[in-house]
């Protein structure tokens, strides 16, 4: 369909192009790169999709043939706290949506301290000034090209849930962590088109050092501030209280219970945890979701049909 989606009144809330300019120019050339090195990883696990696919299938000897069928979803919104701080994590989900060829997306921040979903008021405006994501989410968000976000109330969001669920268009609302319990329905179809789907807590990494200067851990405190990070082997000086110092051999790195690890390719064969993300030297500004792919941003559908002799492929 050619018609939007998104509701007009949406325009009004969108964050200006200023906003983006001024966080863009308050990020260094080391920063932007950082940026940079992030997205080419990720345009290569998620490459652009030719926008719908058809498979046909023959089942001669059970009687039948498959013709499955997919396209883009017509939007897909992703849903943060005001206050998340995370690029990489934001681009991992982000990108499979944009090279899925999803009709409309948008990204919204929740000012989750405006008046309290359900209350009473007619409307909920934003304060003024409007406060802004942190500089390094808006320059990943251009240097994505995805310009279109905005901050919303949680009344804000009820006002656009309701327009989606009246549309019963395809789409998908996906949430980060850190968002206050009752915000949002429950993961799964919503019935009509909508469906929720919410990214996994990341809350500690492990770094495994054969070298002190293996990983660059500026790199990885810009790429994830809200993170943890436990350090083994030989420590350099460590950038924040977000950072500690851990003792032990491969076998404790292991059995700790880290969202991502980061060590050598070498080490790699040694680690026998199950932190679903490794990644190594240079990958710092990195991050992926390993059950997130543009597949994730298509609508299926699956036909199963009589098989007549000449009909599908062997």
């Amino acid at each position: 369909m050619g018609d939007r989606v998104l509701p007009a009144w949406l325009e009004a809330d969108l964050i200006p192009d200023q906003d983006f300019g001024q966080a863009y120019e308050s990020m260094d050339d080391r920063q932007r790169g950082w940026i940079k090195a992030c997205l080419a990883r990720l345009y290569d696990r998620h490459p652009p999709a030719v926008g719908w696919k058809v498979l046909e299938t023959g089942h001669p000897r059970a009687g039948y043939f498959t013709l499955s069928h997919s396209t883009p979803l017509d939007f897909a919104i992703f849903l943060l706290p005001l206050d998340f701080s995370s690029p990489a994590r934001l681009l991992a989900a982000l990108l499979p949506a944009l090279t899925a060829g999803v009709g409309e997306v948008l990204v919204a921040f929740l000012l989750q301290d405006a008046p309290a979903k359900g209350a009473s008021s007619a409307s909920s405006p934003l304060p003024s000034p409007v406060p802004s994501p942190v500089p390094a989410l808006l320059t990943a968000l251009e240097l994505a090209g995805q310009e279109r976000a905005c901050v919303l109330t949680p009344k804000s969001l009820d006002r656009l849930l309701a327009h989606l669920n009246r549309l019963g268009r395809p789409g998908l609302l996906y949430s980060f962590p850190g968002l206050d319990a009752g915000v949002l329905p429950q993961p799964g179809p919503l019935g009509a088109g909508l469906g929720v789907a919410q990214a996994p807590v990341a809350a500690e990494a492990g770094v495994w050092l054969d070298d002190p200067d293996d990983f660059d851990l500026a790199a990885l405190r810009f790429a994830h501030p809200d993170l943890r990070f436990a350090v083994f082997g030989p420590c350099p000086r460590l950038p924040d209280k977000g950072f500690s110092r851990r003792k032990g051999d491969m076998e404790r790195f292991s059995a700790s219970a880290f969202d991502a690890v980061y060590l050598s390719e070498e080490r790699m064969g040694q680690y026998l945890g199950g932190a679903p993300l490794v990644l190594g030297p240079g990958q710092e500004p990195c991050w992926a979701w390993p059950g997130l792919s543009a597949e994730c941003f298509f609508r299926p559908r699956l036909g199963w049909f009589t098989w007549q002799g000449d009909q599908g492929q062997s």
